[in-house]
């Protein structure tokens, strides 16, 4: 019985098997509903899924496709291009952070903490240890779910679909051209997962036969196929806690009863939701019925596969897509959404065929190689994805250079092509997981229709714009306007900084412009300018860079340093320059292959750098939060709480000028 509970804890977002209400409810045996009265011009329909790939699922009854093509709109529990925007863009940023956080690093030991400046030995190792501990206890946790979803998988023992059954619904209403939506908000299920996850103990599940796993997962599978909501209710009552209810269902259940009131007067709509929602006298079901609607079962006489009854679909429309500067076109079979990576230096475009889980990417980035170097590189990209390269073969198109390569990585198989022209690099790329590969046909149309535009026309220093941050008392000029660099700024976090990054790229001259602007945080202070430079250098140079130039002047009173390097890997050059400015520093950083070392825009961006009058700061008169004293300071004291778990004598309170960069303090002791 304990194995049982606690693997359908587990398995919550594979089928939601749960309901509100002990009451005992005669259910038909349908999963299909009609949604009729209340004002509704058209009737509703409301499904009942289970989130698996087992091809048993797939099997739909006649009614059910009846009605679903019928319908004007198609719903699941969240929008599944939304899902996989969030998560690819989670994916991307997870890139990110692992490839920038030890650049981020070595600059933490020249910003000295004036808090635990003076803490004791004891006390730092004692943090120490609780952070350690905290970050083993996430990866077990990681680790855990990890194995625990591929003894899932393992577990199917009837095929495999492309995707789970609501995705691939969602797959086959795009085709018919519906109108798209969801009943919940993608934020409210990945909340779910941190929730209830939290709670379970990895080690006491870890013990737990797989035998035991299969009989919970089969019985489940059982009771779905008979569409026995019944047995689904009292699944629910006996196993799942108040805690669970509330938080998967009961809240969920009263949004989507909400969601469908208000979709259903503008169009006939079709539901497709976790089968656990529906039953139980606080499920959708009921919930309807309570706003007016008259909720009737749909009995059907003879099943399908929807394998069989998709494959007479129409194909999914194509479209041109590409950069608005006219970098580039090409065709996708869907509307992509777009991503960047490390701000502006990579830009991509990706849709995904949510009904076999197959996608098509392109992206651009400023050329970081030769044309000789194209077989390179495309290797390294193959040697990211953890695969390697396998097929290569190089080709021309129009004025472009390419090549290509297949790559497998685990149950998925990649085709790449890598094109260069001028100073721009594009990277073409189709992918498809386990057995439902993506046609030659459909890759060729995709790769062929590829169309590299003309570069924009050379940046003069004339055209550059003003970029001014005038709450940092700066200005530039850059070679475009710049945007928020969000993949950099969050490596400030916990590291004594607060940043802002900006920036930008020159097509027309191949190089990658960066500005950034860091503050030391709150209760903290710069330890020596001198100290920052020697971090800052050793920091570049330990990327198998050399040195090409290293110099320290002053600009109106304010100490510089100059430093260029070469990369031995990459065939790049980075030229950077940092002004400190108190507890401020600007930096300015310009990259591109080492054939652009010479070219004038990274003298130009360095020389427009201009200092503005910092705004003035109106001191008034604080007081602590335990009124035991007062003082003129440019904002409210906060309170260290965490510094007095470790010390309880001492009391500190931090005043913060976020205009002069400054931290004034009261210590009681």
């Amino acid at each position: 019985k304990r194995v049982f509970r606690s693997s359908t804890i587990l398995l919550f977002f594979v089928f939601f098997i749960a309901s509100a209400s002990a009451q005992k409810n005669n259910w038909p045996n349908t999963l299909l509903w009609k949604i009729s009265g209340n004002g509704l011009a058209r009737p509703s329909y409301l499904f009942g899924t289970m989130h698996l790939q087992d091809k048993r699922i797939f099997n739909l009854g006649d009614s059910f496709y009846h009605h679903f093509e019928r319908v004007e709109g198609f719903a699941i529990e969240v929008d599944f291009r939304e899902y996989m925007d969030t998560l690819l863009t989670r994916g991307f940023q997870m890139v990110e952070d692992r490839n920038l956080k030890d650049e981020e690093d070595e600059d933490v030991d020249a910003v000295v903490d004036s808090a635990t400046a003076v803490a004791s030995p004891s006390a730092e190792k004692s943090t120490v240890k609780q952070d350690a501990d905290k970050k083993m206890s996430r990866n077990l946790r990681k680790e855990f779910r990890k194995l625990r979803s591929e003894q899932i998988k393992s577990l199917l023992l009837y095929g495999r679909m492309p995707t789970i059954l609501d995705a691939y619904l969602y797959g086959m209403a795009m085709k018919q051209g519906k109108w798209l939506g969801a009943v919940e908000e993608v934020n409210d299920q990945l909340s779910i997962r941190n929730e209830l996850g939290k709670d379970i103990d990895e080690k006491e599940e870890m013990d737990q036969p797989e035998r035991a796993l299969l009989t919970s997962l089969g019985n489940m599978i059982k009771v779905y196929l008979a569409q026995d909501l019944n047995q689904i209710e009292e699944i629910a009552l006996n196993q799942q806690s108040a805690k669970t209810k509330t938080v998967l269902f009961n809240n969920r259940n009263l949004k989507m009863a909400r969601s469908m009131d208000s979709l259903s007067h503008l169009r006939s709509m079709f539901y497709a939701v976790g089968a656990a929602h529906l039953p139980g006298d606080s499920g959708v079901i009921l919930l309807l019925r309570q706003k007016g609607y008259t909720v009737t079962p749909v009995i059907s006489t003879s099943t399908m596969p929807a394998e069989k009854y998709a494959a007479n679909l129409p194909s999914l429309s194509w479209y041109e897509v590409g950069q608005a500067d006219g970098l580039y076109k090409v065709d996708m079979p869907g509307i992509p959404s777009e991503y960047n990576l490390y701000g502006e230096l990579v830009k991509m475009k990706v849709f995904v065929d949510v009904t076999t889980m197959n996608f098509f990417m392109a992206g651009h980035t400023i050329a970081q190689f030769g044309d000789d170097e194209l077989e390179t590189a495309l290797k390294n990209m193959g040697k990211s994805m953890g695969g390697k390269i396998l097929n290569i073969k190089k080709f021309n198109r129009d004025e472009a250079k390419g090549v290509e390569g297949m790559v497998n990585s685990g149950s998925t198989s990649f085709r790449l092509q890598m094109l260069k022209k001028g100073n721009s690099a594009f990277f073409l790329m189709v992918g498809s997981s386990g057995s439902y590969k993506i046609s030659n046909a459909d890759a060729d149309k995709f790769f062929y229709s590829f169309k590299a535009g003309e570069t924009a026309s050379s940046s003069t220093q004339t055209n550059w714009k003003v970029f001014s941050l005038p709450d940092k008392g700066v200005s530039v000029k850059m070679p475009a306007v710049p945007k928020r660099n969000k993949s950099f700024e969050r490596q400030s976090d916990g590291s004594g900084w607060n940043f802002q990054v900006f920036d930008c790229t020159d097509p027309a001259a191949g190089l990658y412009y960066l500005f950034q602007v860091r503050d030391v945080a709150a209760g903290n202070f710069l330890e020596g300018d001198s100290l920052y430079f020697e971090q800052f250098k050793e920091n570049l140079l330990k990327d198998d860079v050399s040195m090409l130039r290293d110099e320290t002047s002053v600009m109106q009173g304010l100490p510089v340093l100059r430093f260029d390097a070469l990369s031995k890997s990459e065939s790049l050059f980075y030229k950077t320059m940092n002004l400190i400015r108190g507890n401020r520093i600007y930096t300015m950083m310009v990259l591109g292959h080492i054939s652009k070392k010479e070219e004038e825009g990274a003298e130009h961006f360095f020389q427009s750098l201009k200092l503005e009058e910092l705004k003035k700061t109106v001191f008034t008169l604080q007081t602590s939060d335990d009124l035991s004293f007062s003082s003129m300071a440019p904002d409210k004291f906060i309170r260290a709480k965490e510094e007095e778990k470790e010390d309880s004598t001492r009391i500190h309170y931090t005043s913060y000028d976020p205009n002069e960069v400054t931290s004034y303090e009261v210590v009681k002791d």
